[in-house]
């Protein structure tokens, strides 16, 4: 998905049913009205994770 917002998507479970979750940066009202309810016949979960960022790599 390319919606300003949007850091990833997965496969979940959403009330014990496949579902595709929408991980968002901060969930607002606008970001919801961009997300379709449903893709593919699926439900779509969006879930606010904040900013998503790799962590350094370490020596060992």
């Amino acid at each position: 998905m390319q919606i300003p917002g949007v850091v990833g998507v997965a496969q979940g479970l959403l009330n014990e049913k496949p579902c595709i979750i929408v991980y968002v940066v901060e969930k607002t009202s606008e970001i919801n009205q961009k997300i379709p309810r449903q893709l593919s016949n699926f439900p779509v979960d969006i879930i606010e994770s904040g900013e998503i960022r790799a962590l350094p790599k370490l020596g060992l």
